[in-house]
């Protein structure tokens, strides 16, 4: 299973997201709030942002995608490592 790392604005407290909780999270803060959508003295456009997909959110926020231990252990034997 995927999930996403992320600890900025509208993050768990845990900060492991799933990836439909992380875009929830992006959109509610970033796309349909005018004011979290200006950072760093930088303005976003929310129409650029409401077409972001998850790669997109990904980068601008800084969140990384993970596996699962088990998951990346199953996957590493199937591949021979």
């Amino acid at each position: 299973m995927l999930f996403v790392l992320y600890s900025g604005i509208g993050a768990k407290e845990s900060t492991q997201h799933t990836t439909d909780e992380f875009l929830r999270i992006m959109k509610r803060n970033f796309v349909d709030n005018e004011i979290y959508g200006i950072l760093n003295g930088e303005s976003h456009d929310p129409e650029k942002l409401r077409n972001f997909n998850l790669r997109d959110w990904l980068e601008w926020s800084g969140a990384v995608l993970m596996q699962t231990k088990l998951e990346k252990e199953q996957d590493d034997a199937r591949d021979g490592y």
